[in-house]
């Protein structure tokens, strides 16, 4: 998300840079990392994130079930929104593969074109101009839906996050 956010507003200072990492320390003991586990600072994290990319990880047939589902979701989003979805997804995907770093591209066999590159650089470049000035509950819809969407599965499952 910061990656993000810095494309559009630019560079975050270094100490909101800091206390927007240790904010998201919170989402890390959510999903159930140990506090001692998680690193001290956004130092310690680039060192460890850049690590894991580049030498530890390896995408399983579970994460490639995960990135079909991710650009193949129509049929789990409402009816309403498929329209939407089947117009949306082949730029999303794009956007996709262009946001991923270049050996985690490789491993999922996904391929960074001229017009994957183009695509994102005028995206990113129009909400630039755009998103600063977008309503905040629109630009938290996705957001919203996936997270009213993991508390129905949570539910469903009995208020348990993982199967037993």
């Amino acid at each position: 998300m910061v990656g993000m956010y810095e494309l559009i507003y630019g560079p975050l200072p270094p100490a909101m840079a800091e206390r927007v990492f240790q904010a998201y320390s919170v989402m890390g003991t959510s999903l159930q990392v140990p506090r001692e586990m998680w690193p001290r600072d956004l130092r310690a994290f680039r060192v460890y994130w850049r690590d894991m990319i580049e030498n530890k990880l390896q995408v399983t047939a579970d994460a490639e079930l995960v990135l079909k589902e991710i650009f193949h979701p129509v049929k789990s989003v409402p009816l309403w929104l498929r329209p939407a979805v089947i117009v949306a997804m082949p730029f999303i995907r794009r956007l996709t593969i262009e946001q991923l770093p270049p050996s985690v591209r490789e491993q999922f066999n996904l391929k960074s074109t001229k017009s994957s590159r183009a695509l994102s650089g005028l995206f990113v470049s129009g909400m630039t101009c755009v998103y600063p000035f977008t309503p905040l509950f629109i630009r938290q819809l996705p957001k919203t839906y996936s997270i009213r969407l993991f508390r129905k599965k949570i539910k469903k499952r009995g208020g348990q996050l993982l199967k037993p």
